[in-house]
């Protein structure tokens, strides 16, 4: 196992998180209308995830060795074989699907909700992380 992989994909989340933390937007409004912050955040969150399906796919290549397969895929193997749980394997499909939203529909990107999911998000991000920190 690429415990330095693993290692440096966490050392970035963690850095990614302390931003989001110490850069939570204060009102929905704020969030909506300043461009820059809007940005800076969904750039973090985006990033962090990103992370974290990194380390998904670091740990499901390492263990079955299959190539060109789909981070969904990878998620569902880990789970299939008991290398993550039932709750960490939905929250990290919610989170990817988040991360693709981020990429792929950002003109129809639900500010509110993410504004109002902001510390859930977060929770989800440290989460998941410090799991696959702790098993692998």
């Amino acid at each position: 196992m690429p415990h330095d992989k693993i290692s440096r994909k966490t050392e970035f989340i963690i850095g990614k998180l302390r931003f989001l933390r110490e850069n939570k937007p204060e009102s929905p409004e704020i969030f909506k209308n300043d461009e820059i912050l809007q940005m800076a955040i969904l750039y973090g969150i985006h990033t962090a995830i990103e992370a974290l399906v990194d380390m998904a796919i670091i740990i499901e290549t390492c263990r079955s060795k299959r190539k060109n397969v789909g981070d969904y895929e990878r998620i569902a193997s880990l789970f299939e074989n008991e290398l993550i749980n039932e709750d960490e394997y939905n929250t990290l499909r919610r989170l990817n699907g988040l991360r693709n939203a981020i990429v792929h529909t950002y003109d129809t990107l639900i500010l509110d909700e993410i504004y109002i999911n902001y510390e859930s998000i977060f929770k989800d991000i440290g989460i998941i992380t410090r799991s696959f920190c702790e098993k692998y």
